[in-house]
Parts: structure tokens; sequence; C-alpha cells
């Protein structure tokens, strides 16, 4: 029997969130600890500490920001994130799912089988989506011992995700994926893979990078 599957990416795409920052504040927020408050200081749009954060990334080349946003979870509870993590989800799978992907997704045989996530956001949200849409899941791994989070990476999955997908699936998966969905440019490998590639579009700036890349473009809102 031949194989289906159906590659999704999570932020931008199935909800409407950068769940990396998203889990992160909601965890903070529960917890009613300070380091909410710099996390907001790293991410509001035009807060000046974000701003230089930005500058330190084009000058070095490095993605400062998002390993200095897992170092906010040093010494937390491996338990109590994923704490975090199953509440929010709830609430993105209630309040911020991308319609038409949802609708996209109930129409397809994803509802029954060969569902994945794919994403480069940490691995407590991404498990806990994929737990309550019954999918599988690749995503970036943080490092722990002791049942306690290190504050980095284990393994970054951004820019890995065929790695990742040709590590979990079966060997002939990019002939059987069927379908798959993003709003990120550096899934243009992915997208390409498959039969049928879905494009989320943000703004008509956003789909003009995407230039003449053979997808069907979905809207965001």
């Amino acid at each position: 029997m031949t194989a289906y599957y159906c590659i999704v990416d999570v932020c931008g795409t199935l909800v409407k969130d950068d769940t990396t920052i998203g889990l992160l504040r909601w965890h903070f927020a529960r917890h009613r600890h300070w380091r909410l408050w710099l996390l907001n200081c790293l991410t509001a749009r035009w807060s000046p500490l974000r701003l230089l954060v930005a500058s330190m990334e084009k000058v070095t080349g490095r993605h400062l920001l998002k390993h200095g946003l897992v170092r906010l979870l040093n010494g937390d509870s491996i338990a109590e994130v994923q704490e975090s993590a199953s509440g929010y989800a709830d609430w993105l799978l209630s309040h911020r799912r991308v319609e038409h992907v949802t609708t996209l997704l109930e129409g397809s045989k994803a509802r029954d089988e060969g569902l994945v996530l794919a994403s480069a956001s940490l691995e407590p949200i991404v498990a806990a989506l994929a737990s309550r849409l019954g999918a599988r899941f690749v995503a970036s791994a943080l490092a722990s011992s002791q049942g306690r989070h290190l504050g980095r990476y284990a393994h970054d999955l951004t820019g890995q995700k065929l790695v990742a997908l040709d590590e979990l699936l079966t060997k002939d998966w990019r002939q059987n994926a069927s379908l798959a969905i993003s709003d990120n440019l550096t899934d243009r490998a992915l997208l390409a893979s498959v039969r049928q590639a879905y494009v989320v579009v943000h703004s008509p700036r956003h789909r003009a990078r995407w230039g003449d890349f053979r997808a069907e473009y979905l809207p965001a809102c």
C-alpha cells in the first residue's frame, strides 16, 4: 500500500503565531516571571533592545535572537514547559488557526493518515499540536539534563527539514508526499518535492518574494 503524506509547516501556516515566542510568553505568564518582561523587550517590534540584536545579527550573520530566547528556558522543568505547551496548543487550535489551511486539511486524506508537522519551532509546542491532530512531527529539540532544560538547542531544525523528514518517514516519501503547505521561502525545496504545493501568503510583498514558484497560493487571513 502506497504511503500518503501531507507535510505542514506550523508558524504562519497551520497557526498565525510565531510559536517559539508564543510558547515562551505563555509559559512565563503562567509563572508570573520577570522573564516575560525581558521576552517582550526582545520581541516588541520597535524595542531598542530588539533593534540592537537585529543590528548585531546583520554584522555577525548569526541568529542571535532565537538562541537568546531559548536561553531564557535555562533551568526550567521539562514537565512545566510541557504543561505550558499543552495549554498553549489548545488555545492555538481554538483561536489562531489559519482558516484556509484548516479547510484544506479537512478536505484531504490528512484527516485520516499521513499528516506530518514540519517546523523549526520548539519541540514541546510542535509535539503538543501534533498530538492533538494525530500527526507525526519534526521540530527543533532542546538540550536537557536531569529533567531540566539547559537553555540551548540540542538540534536546530532551521534549514534541515528535508533531512529530518528523510529520517522520520519511509525512504520513498518524496515520491509519495502528495501535499505540502508552508509560508517559508526556506521551504522551497520541500514544496518542490511534492505533487501539490501550497504557499500561505501574508501580504502582497510576501507573495512577490515567491516570484514564479509553482504552487497554489492561499491567503493567511
